[in-house]
């Protein structure tokens, strides 16, 4: 193999020695008594072999991104945080960049540009200049001013804004962003944007919404614009844009191959899936003629039964024991055991977990430690909330004796860091802490998939698909490749979703993960095997004419993904290819893989 020289390259975090995965636990679904002993015979799995390197040969370099922000708009940290959040994921090198160093942007391979005030000449002329040179510049989102257009839009491709309320619902991928080119992914929810767009005719449009621009290109100079108009394409279920925008940017114009993540999970989590809190007003009940019981158990419960025995999944279910508007001295227990009973039998049936969603729907956190936003009453003391613990945990034991309840999801997805780092007290059998990757507000937990306590717990990530299911999997695979379902029934009677558009739009994100092969897992199998992954150190050179790779810690079954417009082959290594999407599974720990074109 030539000595061609690596001007970047990247850790692939991957695996330490797997320890034994989560018993799968089996229960009929009919005959389940109030008192009836937990059956906890389970089937291991077997443990495949880890190899360790002895010495790396290869020498690894990594790129640089410059990441340009600045005072104005608050709403955008969210944005800001997430994707730096996803760089450290990758192991890639970043920096912020003060004013004062924007005469030296050429050491960066591309910039990240999270401007708010477009007229700012310093920076932005400093970007122009760059983009000329010959590199590429990302703007995430497009902060406008309603009393002002900048004329530096126009060098992005935008000729023309108007402020007008709009929402959308599907996605059509004209560049092939996530997968196929022309692909259209439906969005039954409703997603809201407030800025129409119109662009040059020498953009390169790549995604669009019925005529309105989301993503484009534009050349400039000798380089590159890449710029999203929306929020929406930012956020945590786009990550498969940012890898798009990390393959133009740092790998396509050096002929080079992307290599990514694969962890080759799914999860699903039903959350909240029994509901004593009524409701009512409902146009997704009206449509069906039947109130919200008979809804949740034969229509939405029904779904997913289905989904289980058509694609193996593992399908697990949180509960809420209470749904209180006021914190009750008492701790009531509005949970039906027979509803509860009928519902986690067959939960059991998929080979799914039981998930504590704790005592009420107050978030995870004592007055001070969280923004009180929306539906917030803090515990009055940590006495309190860990007593509310230990009546949920309780409430599955009287009807499942025995069962090890090891998984926790904080009520509305919202955790402090104070109340997090108190795991360890406040919940001492708790193995995995499952997040809700959502947005509505500030005091969101963000994290990718981390070990928390010193390795005590594990903090695995979920994205809430309420009516993006299929681009939340495609934006999954393309960037992690791991797709974590947490469905919320409430959301679907509160946000009026068809329920004919949510089913098909699920199924059809079920295809999209047997297309990819994923594994199908529950939260806690899943966490190990991430985590397990994560300490795997991958080392690679590439050239004109393929890749050579050493893994440290190789475990077999472990894969990786290329992104690539050439078409990979090895002898060392089964290779599934989707477009220039390439999952790699390697036979050993070291191997080499050739490029057809080049052959």
């Amino acid at each position: 193999m030539t000595n061609h020289e690596i001007k970047f390259a990247k850790t692939l975090v991957i695996l330490t020695i797997f320890t034994v995965i989560i018993m799968i636990f089996q229960l009929s679904r009919m005959g389940i008594l109030d008192n009836a002993q937990y059956d906890q015979t389970a089937n291991e799995e077997s443990l495949p072999a880890v190899s360790k390197l002895e010495e790396s040969t290869i020498q690894k370099d990594t790129p640089i991104i410059g990441i340009l922000t600045d005072e104005g708009d608050p709403n955008k940290k969210y944005l800001v945080d997430g994707m730096e959040q996803y760089l450290v994921h990758l192991d890639y090198r970043y920096e912020y960049i003060d004013v004062s160093e924007v005469s030296k942007l050429d050491q960066y391979d591309m910039l990240m540009v999270f401007l708010t005030d477009f007229d700012e000449g310093q920076f932005m002329n400093a970007v122009m200049e760059y983009v000329r040179s010959g590199k590429l510049a990302y703007f995430p989102y497009l902060p406008f001013d309603k009393n002002l257009f900048s004329s530096n839009l126009r060098k992005l491709g935008v000729l023309e804004s108007k402020y007008e309320d709009f929402s959308i619902d599907q996605i059509q991928d004209f560049g092939g962003i996530l997968g196929e080119a022309n692909e259209i992914y439906e969005i039954p929810r409703t997603v809201n944007l407030a800025i129409k767009l119109r662009l040059a005719a020498d953009c390169e449009m790549l995604l669009e919404s019925d005529g309105n621009p989301l993503l484009w290109s534009m050349d400039y100079g000798e380089g590159t614009f890449l710029v999203s108009s929306s929020e929406f394409l930012a956020s945590s279920e786009s990550r498969g844009v940012l890898a798009y925008a990390l393959y133009q940017g740092l790998f396509q114009p050096n002929d080079k191959a992307m290599v990514q993540p694969f962890y080759n999970v799914s999860t699903t989590v039903l959350q909240d899936i029994v509901l004593p809190d009524k409701i009512n007003d409902s146009n997704i009940l009206s449509q069906a003629g039947v109130d919200q019981d008979n809804f949740t158990l034969n229509h939405y419960f029904k779904l997913f039964k289905d989904i289980s025995e058509s694609y193996g999944d593992k399908i697990s279910m949180s509960y809420t024991v209470d749904y209180s508007e006021l914190f009750n001295e008492k701790l009531p227990e509005t949970l039906q055991k027979s509803q509860f009973r009928l519902y986690t039998s067959q939960i059991f049936g998929m080979g799914g977990d039981i998930l504590s969603g704790g005592y009420s729907n107050h978030p995870l956190g004592l007055k001070g430690e969280l923004e009180q936003i929306g539906y917030f009453i803090p515990w009055k003391n940590k006495k309190q909330m860990k007593e509310s613990i230990e009546v949920a945990k309780s409430y599955l034991g009287d009807v499942y004796k025995g069962y090890p309840l090891t998984s926790y999801i904080p009520p509305q997805g919202r955790i402090g860091q104070e109340s997090l780092s108190r795991i360890d007290d406040l919940f001492p059998d708790v193995e995995t802490v499952i997040n809700r990757y959502v947005i509505e507000y500030p005091d969101q937990l963000l994290g990718d998939f981390t070990t928390l306590n010193d390795g005590n717990q594990y903090l695995y990530t979920i994205t809430s698909e309420n009516g993006a299911a299929q681009w939340g999997t495609m934006n999954a695979i393309g960037s992690l490749g791991i797709s974590s379902f947490g469905f919320h029934s409430q959301r679907l009677y509160t946000d009026s979703i068809d329920f004919q558009d949510f089913t098909a739009d699920v199924e059809r994100a079920y295809e999209l993960e047997q297309a990819y092969s994923l594994e199908k897992r529950t939260p806690e199998q899943a966490a190990k095997i991430v985590e397990q992954y994560q300490n795997m150190t991958f080392n690679y050179e590439q050239d004109a004419q393929g890749l050579e790779y050493e893994i440290d810690f190789f475990v077999e079954g472990s894969a990786f993904l290329l992104r690539s417009d050439k078409t990979p082959v090895s002898d060392d290594a089964k290779i599934k290819s989707i477009g220039n999407y390439h999952i790699i599974y390697p036979d050993f720990s070291k191997g080499y893989i050739r490029w057809k074109e080049s052959l």
